[in-house]
């Protein structure tokens, strides 16, 4: 279907099924988060998830400013803050 569909060739023991990304995004951070020295570098503004399951998690969240004025670019700067 995807490779008809989208041109792409896809090992269907490769394709991962969840309820919806919210639990896929829940699952791939409690893989990732262990403690709270695991930071979890975000742009802001961001999906609220992202912050709460962190918080959740006891990971450490490292927002970084993004918008308009810079034209939505990433600033090293701001990043190492």
């Amino acid at each position: 279907f995807l490779k008809n569909r989208d041109s792409v060739k896809v090992n269907p023991n490769d394709i991962f099924l969840t309820s919806g990304a919210s639990e896929a995004v829940e699952m791939l951070m409690r893989v990732l988060i262990r403690s709270n020295n695991d930071a979890v570098l975000t742009p802001i503004p961001q999906y609220p998830l992202y912050s709460a399951l962190t918080t959740v998690l006891d990971g450490y969240f490292a927002g970084y400013y993004m918008g308009d004025e810079t034209k939505w670019e990433l600033n090293m700067a701001e990043v190492k803050k």
